[in-house]
């Protein structure tokens, strides 16, 4: 109990004459009143309890000890203004030395040993632009041998599980299957009635896409409304399919 009490005690001590502005005011108190210390410790035998006792009050009187305590506060103060102004002082005399006086003592005796704030920042920049398309290109790397993985798990699946040979109209079936979900079969049975009657077409989506992969190609005519169009070889092809799949299959009325 005793033993953490006392080094509570202690560390509350130390802790507050650490501090920079109690530690200087202490410092400032005893050199202010050297008297009192010297003399509490060098009393002459002869001295009687009551004269230590007087000695030692006089120095405690409310208002004496009120102003020795304001004036030790203010030079308190006055000390810490100085020291910190010459410890920073201090610093900058070190800081200009090594910043400027050095790093010039060096350019001159040896060029290679010094180099620019500027430049340094600079390939500093372009090594972390360097390091991040690096990072890029492995994340793209990474990508694409996934999809190339992908794909070929995927041949691979084909390969084993398509028991069938492969048939010439399994591509106008895809196509057909692309234009249902994309465009209309309406639209390419519409389109097909216009190319057989020798009838001009607008430019719509379904054109476009026949007209990209080379179904159907414009002719020399020109509608007073649109070109007139015409199916290539695949385009027949097509057209074969579209009457398989969705006008032969139909149920006569």
């Amino acid at each position: 109990m005793f033993a953490k009490t006392f080094a509570s005690l202690r560390d509350n001590i130390i802790q507050k004459t650490t501090n920079p502005f109690l530690g200087t005011v202490i410092i400032v108190w005893l050199f202010h009143n050297w008297k009192l210390v010297f003399g509490v410790f060098n009393f002459d035998k002869a001295w009687t309890l009551e004269k230590k006792w007087e000695f030692i009050g006089g120095y405690l009187e409310p208002i004496k000890f009120t102003t020795n305590l304001v004036e030790c506060l203010i030079i308190s103060v006055v000390v810490l203004i100085i020291t910190y102004f010459l410890l920073n002082f201090s610093r900058l005399i070190i800081n200009f030395y090594e910043k400027k006086v050095t790093p010039f003592v060096y350019k001159m005796t040896d060029v290679n040993s010094v180099v620019l704030k500027s430049t340094y920042q600079q390939l500093e920049k372009e090594r972390d632009l360097l390091e991040k398309r690096l990072e890029e290109e492995r994340g793209r790397r990474v990508e694409m041998q996934n999809e190339n993985e992908k794909l070929e798990q995927r041949i691979l699946g084909f390969t084993k599980s398509s028991n069938k040979p492969f048939r010439e109209n399994d591509i106008e079936s895809d196509v057909l299957n692309k234009i249902e979900k994309e465009y209309s079969i309406k639209e390419l049975e519409d389109l097909i009635e216009t190319i057989a009657g020798d009838n001009p077409s607008d430019y719509t989506p379904l054109v476009k896409f026949l007209s990209q992969y080379d179904y159907i190609q414009d002719t020399d005519k020109f509608g007073a409304i649109g070109t007139i169009y015409k199916f290539t070889a695949s385009g027949l092809k097509l057209k074969q399919e579209y009457l398989k799949q969705y006008k032969l299959k139909q149920n006569p009325r």
